[in-house]
């Protein structure tokens, strides 16, 4: 069972919804927030802005909650001050 969720995300220039949709499809937030404009130009702005405040409502914001840590520390480095 797939259990990837839209939701908003902090990839964002806005309020995350381009960059949600696109970390949804697995795509670049940038192709989303082209797509966007010209959906904008197409319809007159109104339904183009209307859709993208009724998105940022009901999508629920990634706050990494439940996401597992993918990247190893190692505690054994040595760790080198220099000072100024």
């Amino acid at each position: 069972m797939n259990n990837k969720r839209l939701m908003r995300t902090n990839n964002k220039m806005f309020l995350g919804v381009a960059g949600g949709i696109a970390e949804y499809f697995g795509i670049d937030p940038t192709i989303i927030r082209i797509l966007w404009v010209v959906f904008a130009f197409a319809t007159s702005f109104f339904p183009a802005i209307l859709t993208y405040v009724v998105l940022a409502i009901i999508m629920p914001e990634d706050n990494f909650v439940g996401k597992v840590q993918t990247e190893e520390v190692d505690y054994d480095e040595e760790v080198i001050v220099k000072d100024a």
